[in-house]
């Protein structure tokens, strides 16, 4: 916490480290809270079809929440990466608002394969 403070500082940013500071008091960012976050994505990610901030999360959750030496636990978020990202493709072709599959698909292609290969 002490690194984002002096990040914040350095950088001249006194109102977001006014909140980040505000934030923490109150113990809003003390804790992973899982319903916030499967409320950001299905709320906001996927019905207006955010797909780079839904690959960014996902990124995150993989880099910090995975371990070499927590197996089940890297193997549970490979798992619920692949049916995120499933939900996402489906729910493309059921809305089908400007062919955001071929898009998803046209941005993200290299990436995925990367990822699953």
């Amino acid at each position: 916490m002490e690194l984002v403070r002096e990040f914040l500082v350095f950088h001249d940013f006194t109102n977001t480290l006014e909140s980040y500071e505000a934030e923490l008091r109150t113990g809003i960012g003390k804790g992973f809270d899982v319903d916030k976050n499967l409320d950001l994505i299905f709320s906001l990610y996927f019905p207006k079809f955010h797909a780079d901030s839904l690959l960014s999360l996902l990124g995150f959750f993989k880099h910090y929440f995975s371990s070499s030496s927590d197996a089940p636990l890297a193997s549970m978020l490979s798992k619920l990466e692949t049916s995120l990202l499933r939900f996402y493709v489906v729910h493309a072709i059921q809305c089908n608002p400007n062919n955001k599959v071929v898009n998803f698909f046209t941005l993200y292609d290299a990436e995925l394969l990367q990822r699953y290969m």
